[in-house]
């Protein structure tokens, strides 16, 4: 047997839920090692990354679509669907895990629209390195906590 890590939503708004009600589900997913949260997705699923042990990953993504709904169901929250399931082998979870994540980026026309400036003047001050600026292909990006950092008006000084 193998572990998978899956990671599972339903059609269950997440912040309809009480604190109890999120306890509740963190009880009976202890042994699955399983991990509630919501969904990235802008419905607010509620979603829940798992452990579960299987043969092969068609039999964890097949046990997936049983187990999560009956952890729910035997939270009192009722029978609830699965709306996405996303499984991997224990060791690309791992790996992904230890990836580097990639900040929320802005795009010229972004980065000029924080800054109150011309496209042109921001690929300037891209130019010259300034706002963390960086190619992706032709293009340039920027980390938007620098953007906006930089939008920020001076405290007054006195």
């Amino acid at each position: 047997m193998a572990e998978f890590a899956v990671n599972v939503a339903v059609d269950l708004q997440i912040d309809t839920l009480t604190e109890e009600q999120l306890d509740a589900l963190t009880e009976v997913g202890a042994g699955y090692h399983a991990a509630w949260a919501r969904s990235p997705s802008s419905a607010g699923w509620l979603s829940v990354q798992l452990t579960l042990q299987a043969e092969v990953l068609r039999q964890a993504t097949d046990l997936a679509f049983l187990v999560v709904p009956d952890l729910i169901k035997r939270a009192g929250l009722g029978w609830h669907t699965p709306v996405y399931v996303e499984a991997m082998t224990d060791a690309e979870f791992q790996d992904r895990q230890e990836q580097p994540t990639i900040p929320p980026l802005a795009s010229v026309a972004e980065a000029a629209e924080l800054l109150r400036v011309s496209e042109q003047a921001v690929r300037q001050a891209a130019e010259k390195g300034r706002y963390g600026a960086f190619r992706i292909g032709k293009s340039w990006a920027f980390p938007r906590s620098l953007v906006e950092a930089a939008a920020r008006p001076e405290p007054a000084k006195g």
